[in-house]
């Protein structure tokens, strides 16, 4: 069997695609009669398991830009289009350039609350609409994908998220519901 195995007296040995739904092992020299508690196991490797819910703060005044003019309401394409940017500007060695793994992540996130409110950002005598607050995300994805959209979560909080995070606006911050 091919895979990645492991142990002496019990050897496991893993099978599946890293990119798949899903995966599998076997387990050789476990005695037969042993019940196995599959609750228990599935609760362990759920603990594991990337969360798939997230809340992202607005700290301070957020805002997109689009067909050039200023957007005031987070959008899931908006926000990934930023975080990509951000991600591609700090490591150019590692870009994100993807189309079909952003789109991929386009259609299995979904904000589905969220709690703002309109805020200017004053940037030389100029006061550029924006918003602060809170939203809700769900993604729906593969494991790789969800690993990737939660690792753009959490570098949101040093780069900020939409335009003029250089002079203030977009800082954000996320945590797992």
């Amino acid at each position: 069997m091919s895979g990645n195995s492991f142990g002496r007296l019990f050897v496991f040995t893993s099978f599946g695609e890293s990119h798949s739904d899903a995966i599998g092992g076997v387990i050789e020299g476990f005695p037969s009669g042993v019940e196995l508690d599959f609750d228990f196991i599935a609760s362990e490797l759920n603990r594991r398991r990337p969360q798939s819910r997230t809340s992202l703060r607005f700290l301070t005044p957020t805002a997109f830009k689009q067909s050039g003019r200023y957007t005031i309401f987070p959008q899931e394409k908006l926000i990934l289009q930023s975080l990509f940017a951000r991600w591609n500007e700090v490591f150019p060695e590692y870009p994100l350039n993807d189309e079909d793994a952003f789109q991929a992540l386009l259609s299995g996130i979904h904000i589905t609350d969220y709690k703002l409110r309109t805020s200017r950002f004053l940037l030389k005598g100029v006061k550029i609409p924006g918003f602060l607050g809170s939203c809700t995300l769900d993604a729906k994805l593969p494991l790789p994908l969800l690993e990737l959209w939660n690792t753009l979560l959490l570098f949101s909080g040093y780069s900020g998220i939409g335009i003029k995070t250089g002079l203030g606006m977009g800082g954000a911050e996320s945590w797992m519901i």
